[in-house]
């Protein structure tokens, strides 16, 4: 019994191993594969999510690398109170800024290293550039 089923391995082992022999094709993604690397984009699972890339990206360029970030609102930075998070917004605007109404994205990433990165972004024509960067564990408090 046992010597059959080792000759049967050995037999699908050639077979298998023949297929493949002497063949330089480069292999092409699959569909799955696609939709593999398509997921991870859309949960924010990729190397390009890091502190480096995201502080000089504008948002769409992080979105069409990164797929769509965790979290994303856009405000008025007069209008909400600049705390927790958004305390940091404090040393990017003057004060005679705070009391404008500046539109403001805020977002946040997914890291690679299981991080959380938040960008704030000010649209500057018709592209929304970083203008603030936070990295911070899941499981801080605000």
């Amino acid at each position: 019994m046992m010597k059959t089923l080792l000759i049967g391995f050995s037999i699908l082992l050639s077979i298998g191993c023949n297929q493949f022999k002497g063949t330089d094709k480069p292999i092409t993604p699959t569909k799955s594969d696609e939709i593999k690397t398509e997921v991870a984009k859309n949960y924010g699972i990729v190397d390009s999510i890091t502190v480096k890339f995201l502080s000089k990206a504008t948002f769409e360029e992080a979105t069409s690398i990164c797929g769509a970030p965790l979290h994303e609102i856009d405000f008025i930075l007069n209008e909400y109170g600049l705390i927790g998070l958004r305390k940091g917004l404090k040393n990017i605007f003057s004060e005679e800024e705070l009391l404008q109404p500046i539109l403001i994205k805020e977002t946040k990433w997914n890291s690679k290293d299981d991080q959380y990165i938040s960008v704030w972004y000010q649209q500057n024509g018709t592209q929304w550039k970083p203008i603030d960067i936070f990295k911070y564990n899941k499981s801080t408090q605000f």
